[in-house]
């Protein structure tokens, strides 16, 4: 057992009264702003409320021993054998795993706990069959209170119930006939009992769970287990791990079916459906409005809060004699007049950048009748005045997505004089989901586009304020040599993107004023939007949408020409390349100029990684051998495309299933392989100021 390690003399004195008073002054400090943040909530002492729950689990955290170093160095080697994934078969690594398991038997809890092992073991987690994965179950069975606390337990705790979940209701876990299958010594547990036995040994710890800071991860992962949710869906994962959590899973191998199951709604038993009955139950008996509500801003308690609620509203719409029980009690009489209190609360989680997460969430899958009262009490006369707070924006925004034509049109007229301010500071994220909404719901955007042409003055201006494009001298990139590929946008440059996006695929006058203004603009300016990533997603949209009329896309092609060899071998320039595919259609003489000027640069882009995919994409080695073939292709995949487009309108109806299936075929076959080159997109994710 080692030994602590202390300092002896006056030295060691020193050291402890600086420190006592470093923590003394730290938690004057935590309290002192607590305090002011409270003040500023409006819920004067509520922390207070977090005293009365005591930590979950053995009065003293359990000990599991420690490996020695011949196992520590066993099992390192092992994780960096995994990582490498050098094995001859699927049969090999099987094998592999196998003895490594054999060889931690007895060890799985001083492994999962290990700093420098635990790695290991989330690894072999994920590589490991549905026997191996219910054997590791039943090891942490009864310890699971303590190790979802742990700093590194808790991590293997997530990946078991991630990897467990596919097998709960697929045949692999069923037990066969012959009795002879199973040891004498073991007893067989199917993984649905496995899942149950867990949440049995949380429940009653609920409280302390869902604010603990590594607890409540796996607290949420195993909701979502029980509910059957996809578990590899960005929304998904979002709620269970944060951005900066280690990805170990880079050298998974798909498993096939089972790992495609991740990524759709799982079907689960009536067990688990019992059990998130009980579970949402007991949370709204035992934690009362208070408490709730302190969640309701807490950096680990609110995504955990979120997710019951989902839950509860999710359940609550399949089954409408399922109450909304946790909702009403963090917010009551939403569906009728609420008192002040309620009010202070709702209003004070608007401007709150945690608590404004829940109210999204609330939002955007409140019933009916329950999002009709609170658009009524709270936005319906505010909206002009909410959408100039950055947080507050984000909740508007799904706001908009749950309006009607009727009501999205009376929205609109006290957002429309917000319009400059927004985009004088750069909030384009709200002004494009009122794009968006108005094109979905077919509402008259000739008052908005009147708006944004007002806010940028000129029309060869627009654009290049929109993208906040800045000059070249002003890049000061790290090297001379590709500069644009090297030039990195930022948050407001990517909104702007999108917004630009979003108003090329609307038609009517917001999609005029773009392209009005995309015209206006000289060709240098057109080459460096096309060789920057954020700039370069705005030229395939103009290039592809269908409100693009052929004589915009010629104007736009035009400044392409003498460059398409360049372009090709461009990391963001190839998109563009491969765009004009379709923007040709309807202009062959267009398209066989590209394709001539391919050729004449063929030895410079088939040297290029990114030029073979652009080569590959055009079926050059076609038009060199067979011309004609090639322009039969074109033409074919053109027809499909237009069979595909027209199929997803208002006329699916009347074309056949059998055509839309060989319009698909076709244009599959003419596309031909992928890239395989990755892209960097425009990041849509949460709040981006």
């Amino acid at each position: 057992m080692p030994r602590e390690k202390k300092l002896r003399g006056r030295l060691a004195e020193r050291k402890r009264k600086r420190q006592e008073d470093e923590d003394a002054g730290l938690d004057e400090h935590v309290a002192k702003n607590q305090k002011i943040d409270n003040e500023r909530s409006g819920f004067g002492d509520i922390p207070d409320a977090l005293e009365w729950i005591e930590p979950a689990g053995t009065a003293e955290t359990p000990f599991f021993g420690m490996l020695s170093d011949d196992e520590q160095d066993y099992f390192k080697r092992a994780d960096e054998l995994l990582v490498l994934n050098q094995f001859d078969d699927t049969d090999g690594r099987a094998l592999f795993i196998d003895n490594v398991y054999r060889e931690a038997a007895g060890k799985e809890l001083k492994i999962a706990c290990s700093q420098s092992c635990s790695r290991l073991m989330e690894r072999l987690i994920l590589q490991s069959n549905v026997e191996q994965l219910k054997n590791l179950f039943q090891k942490f069975s009864g310890h699971f209170l303590d190790l979802v606390q742990h700093r590194f337990a808790s991590h293997c705790c997530e990946m078991l119930f991630l990897q467990s979940a596919p097998f709960v209701m697929s045949q692999a876990d069923k037990i066969h006939d012959n009795p002879q299958v199973l040891p004498d010594d073991m007893v067989y547990v199917s993984m649905e009992d496995l899942f149950l036995y867990t949440l049995n040994e949380l429940t009653g710890n609920l409280g302390y769970l869902m604010t603990d800071r590594h607890a409540s991860h796996a607290f949420r992962v195993l909701l979502v287990v029980l509910d059957g949710r996809p578990l590899t869906v960005a929304s998904t994962k979002s709620l269970l791990q944060s951005k900066s959590k280690e990805d170990v899973a880079k050298t998974h191998i798909s498993t096939g079916n089972i790992e495609e199951s991740r990524h759709t709604r799982r079907d689960t038993p009536e067990s688990f459906e019992t059990a998130l009955d009980k579970l949402l139950l007991e949370v709204a008996s035992t934690l009362d409005a208070t408490f709730l509500r302190v969640l309701a801003t807490h950096p680990t308690g609110n995504p955990a809060l979120q997710l019951l609620i989902e839950i509860e509203i999710s359940r609550h719409k399949n089954h409408p004699g399922h109450g909304l029980s946790i909702l009403e009690k963090l917010i009551p009489s939403l569906t009728a007049a609420p008192d002040d209190d309620t009010v202070a609360f709702f209003k004070n989680l608007m401007f709150d950048p945690i608590g404004s997460r829940l109210l999204e969430t609330i939002v955007r899958g409140a019933p009916g009748k329950t999002f009709k009262n609170v658009y009524r009490r709270f936005f319906r006369d505010n909206m002009g005045q909410l959408v100039k707070n950055d947080t507050a924006s984000y909740v508007v925004m799904r706001v908009l997505e749950r309006l009607s034509r009727e009501s999205l049109e009376d929205a609109m007229t006290s957002l429309l004089p917000q319009v400059p301010s927004l985009l004088a500071r750069s909030r384009t994220a709200i002004i494009k989901t009122m794009v968006e909404r108005c094109t979905i719901r077919g509402a008259n955007t000739e008052p908005l586009e009147e708006a944004i042409r007002a806010s940028y003055g000129k029309h060869s201006e627009l654009i290049v304020q929109m993208l906040g494009m800045v000059e070249p001298e002003q890049q000061q990139p790290a090297v001379e040599e590709a500069a644009d590929e090297r030039w990195k946008a930022t948050a407001d440059q990517l909104h702007g993107s999108l917004l630009a996006q979003s108003m090329f695929a609307a038609s009517g006058p917001l999609s005029r004023l773009v392209q009005e203004s995309l015209n206006a603009l000289p060709s240098q300016t057109i080459l460096r939007m096309a060789n920057q990533a954020s700039t370069s997603h705005v030229l395939q949209s103009a290039l592809t949408s269908p409100a693009s009329s052929v004589s915009f896309r010629r104007k736009i092609i035009n400044h392409f020409f003498g460059h398409v060899g360049g372009l090709a071998v461009s990391l963001s320039g190839s998109h563009v390349v491969d765009a004009l595919r379709t923007a040709t259609e309807g202009v062959s003489n267009y398209r066989e100029r590209i394709a001539q000027e391919l050729l004449q640069e063929e030895t410079k882009v088939r040297e290029s990684r990114i030029g073979r995919a652009v080569w590959r994409n055009w079926m050059m080695d076609l038009y060199v051998r067979r011309r004609a073939e090639w322009g039969m292709k074109f033409k074919s995949l053109g027809e499909a495309n237009e069979a595909i487009s027209h199929g997803n309108g208002k006329d699916a109806a009347t074309i056949p299933s059998i055509t839309l299936a060989r319009a698909r075929y076709a244009a599959t076959k003419a596309k031909g392989p992928g890239r395989g080159v990755a892209r960097s997109g425009a990041s849509r994710a949460g709040h981006v100021s």
